[in-house]
């Protein structure tokens, strides 16, 4: 009996083999194709960037969360070795995909290597790629600072002496003197006060303010570690013109396919006219605006040409300044040739694609929240920048507009030069690629009215990696005034300048996550139309649009979402 039931046992593990190997190898999937890619004996690492946020005496670290990982190691050291490196247990892994790791009883000013290791069911992965950081305390003022402010034409011109270790500055101006609260948390900004951010520089123009109203301002530098004190006040009355202004001192860089030309806002100057030609006089004709990519970043403007741009010629430009007295006399003449580019290698994350003029931040201040799931950023403005153009330029898309979720970024991304790997690290996610919808103006409302009902917060928590991002053709107004902070009241959006048509069709790229309906964007799934997948995840659009650039980058807003009420920031 005993000898009957092991054979019988046999037979029947027998048979569930057989069964096993027909299931295997008979048309059904390959084993690779029914296994998570992270559960492989190669234990691939974690991220391919760490994200450093240097504090006060503290380095945070910031990375993405693998697939299968059950733990993480972080390591921190002085020298490029991470063998001698010594580990850090207190890691803060929760619900999101961002995984933080905050090293304090650092010096100040010290530069520290760090890395991270995953902990896979089957081991523990190498090293991760080595960040860098220094620790730096709040930013100071070396001795008392009162602001230079100097009228103009409906504008004033502010200018400040740099407080130490600052990374960027805030800039606050009202109509009376009384002095700011150390919360700014001012709503909308009008004609009356406002609050202006100013990276990379010590100075800034403070546009559309009332002609013969004075105004008060103070500055407080600011870096991840926190902000400084306000600087003494400065106060001045903008005038009307009396004369003409004078012509700017334009530089102008050949690109391929393209001109990018860059200047001082002259003062008095309330707009100008832009001149290009293969001869080596103006033509009759300036470009008409419709041609010309103009961005403002306080005092330094930025004209990019590409209509009827070719590679391998010299151009010549001129631009002219203009306000009510009048016309400035026209720029000295600018030259430069259009060159193609070298083809980017994708596929190497230490190719450089360009230069940011100064860090793109993705963390709040005050409490380390990622700012792209709860407001309008720099860096979030060019993702969706940088999506538009590629769906205009490389697919040749006529496109009212870009929306993405703001969960899709995950970190930020250094001063100086930018890498393939940069980009790859703070838009990690290859899912989310680049896809081009048809929606009805109504369903358009619809994304909207949904957008202002994502919960107001950061961090990483449920939800809100919702947050809407939108490129520059977009502007809207979300007012939690005496409302819950995922129930704001949508207000005066327009696309292109214009209110929303709800009988119009609208061409919109967004990301294949949000058009197959991720984060609860069921109008892209149920009534998106002509659907047009690119293929490319955002990050190598994004990639192929910083390397089309010509110039470093500068982190700037425009105002294309405007928080009022509540304690929104």
């Amino acid at each position: 009996m005993y000898k009957k039931s092991e054979r019988n046992k046999r037979n029947k593990l027998r048979t569930l083999f057989l069964a096993l190997a027909w299931v295997l190898f008979s048309g059904c999937p390959a084993i690779e194709e029914m296994t998570d890619p992270d559960d492989t004996g190669a234990i691939p690492k974690p991220a391919p960037e760490i994200s450093v946020i240097a504090g006060d005496s503290r380095l945070e670290l910031r990375w993405t969360k693998a697939v299968t990982a059950t733990g993480y190691e972080a390591y921190f050291g002085e020298t490029d070795s991470p063998e001698a490196a010594r580990r850090w247990y207190l890691i803060d892994v929760n619900e999101s995909n961002l995984v933080k790791a905050t090293i304090t009883g650092l010096t100040n000013g010290t530069e520290y290597y760090l890395w991270v290791k995953a902990i896979y069911p089957h081991g523990t992965s190498d090293f991760s790629e080595a960040g860098k950081g220094i620790p730096i305390p709040p930013p100071s003022w070396a001795h008392p600072v009162v602001p230079v402010a100097t009228a103009g034409d409906e504008v004033l011109d502010l200018s400040w002496e740099a407080a130490e270790n600052a990374a960027a500055y805030e800039v606050y101006y009202q109509n009376t003197p009384v002095p700011p609260a150390e919360d700014l948390s001012i709503g909308q900004a009008d004609a009356d006060r406002g609050l202006l951010s100013v990276s990379g520089k010590t100075e800034t123009l403070i546009p559309d303010l009332r002609n013969g109203q004075t105004y008060y301002m103070w500055v407080r530098g600011v870096n991840s570690a926190g902000r400084s004190a306000f600087s003494g006040l400065a106060s001045a009355t903008p005038v009307g013109a009396t004369a003409p202004p004078a012509a700017p001192a334009v530089s102008v860089v050949g690109g391929d396919k393209r001109l990018t030309l860059s200047w001082k806002a002259v003062r008095w100057a309330k707009s100008y006219r832009i001149y290009c030609s293969t001869e080596e006089s103006p033509p009759a004709e300036p470009l008409p605006e419709s041609a010309l990519d103009l961005t403002v970043n306080g005092q330094d403007l930025r004209v990019v040409i590409q209509s009827n741009i070719t590679n391998d010629r010299v151009y010549y430009v001129w631009v002219i300044a203009v306000n009510s007295r009048g016309d400035s006399p026209y720029s000295q003449r600018m030259s430069a040739e259009t060159k193609a580019k070298p083809a980017v290698d994708r596929d190497n994350n230490s190719f450089k694609i360009g230069v940011a003029a100064e860090r793109f931040i993705n963390e709040d201040q005050d409490n380390g929240d990622r700012l792209s799931r709860k407001k309008e950023t720099a860096l979030g403005d060019l993702v969706c920048d940088g999506a538009a153009w590629y769906a205009r330029e490389i697919l040749g898309e006529t496109l009212d507009f870009v929306y993405m979720n703001g969960g899709i970024i995950t970190g930020g991304l250094a001063k100086g030069d930018i890498t393939v790997g940069s980009i790859k690290g703070i838009l990690p996610y290859n899912e989310d690629q680049l896809a081009i919808l048809t929606l009805k103006g109504s369903a358009v409302q619809e994304l909207f009215d949904f957008a202002a009902k994502v919960r107001h917060g950061g961090g990483g928590g449920s939800g809100t990696g919702a947050w809407g991002m939108v490129s520059k053709e977009v502007r809207y107004t979300l007012d939690y005034t005496g409302r819950d902070n995922s129930d704001a009241l949508l207000k005066d959006l327009t696309i292109n300048g214009a209110p929303l048509d709800p009988n119009r069709d609208y061409r919109i790229a967004t990301s294949s996550y949000l058009v197959d309906g991720g984060d609860g964007y069921w109008m892209f799934l149920e009534q998106g139309k002509s659907i047009q997948r690119s293929g490319k995840p955002v990050s190598i659009v994004v990639i192929d649009y910083i390397y089309a650039q010509d110039l470093p980058l500068i982190p700037q807003t425009d105002g294309r979402v405007t928080l009022i009420g509540g304690a929104v920031k």
